[in-house]
């Protein structure tokens, strides 16, 4: 169920700082049980500072392709269901030393979080449900 985001909301949230992407973010992939990200022939990943793999994430299709610059200008936005999210792929990011790159944008790398406390945030807001 993937939902649109007009214009003029699309830039005002894009502009927040990570913090209030992220919570942002949370709400939006617990509203509507999915999440996006960026595809071709792998899902995108970066290293932070720390050199520490990443995954970004977005809570809807449009903020994934206008992401879709650089490095990943192959890459096209494709879902993953909260369920799987939660059951899959936080288990295999802990296996393989991943991080999550929280709503990254074209000017910052989103907020770098552990899986387990994203999936405790998320969890924390289904609780409002």
């Amino acid at each position: 169920m993937n939902f649109k985001v007009n214009d003029n909301d699309f830039f005002s949230v894009i502009s927040l700082p990570p913090s209030k992407r992220y919570s942002y973010l949370i709400k939006k992939i617990v509203d509507f049980k999915e999440i996006w990200s960026l595809w071709d022939n792998g899902w995108a990943l970066y290293s932070d500072e720390e050199n520490n793999e990443c995954i970004p994430i977005w809570p809807n299709e449009q903020y994934a392709q206008f992401c879709a610059i650089d490095n990943w200008t192959t890459n096209i936005p494709k879902k993953i269901s909260l369920s799987d999210w939660v059951n899959k792929w936080i288990p295999g990011m802990k296996n393989d030393r991943r991080k999550v790159a929280a709503f990254p944008t074209s000017n910052d790398k989103g907020i770098i979080i552990e899986p387990d406390r994203i999936k405790n945030d998320i969890n924390k807001e289904l609780e409002n449900y």
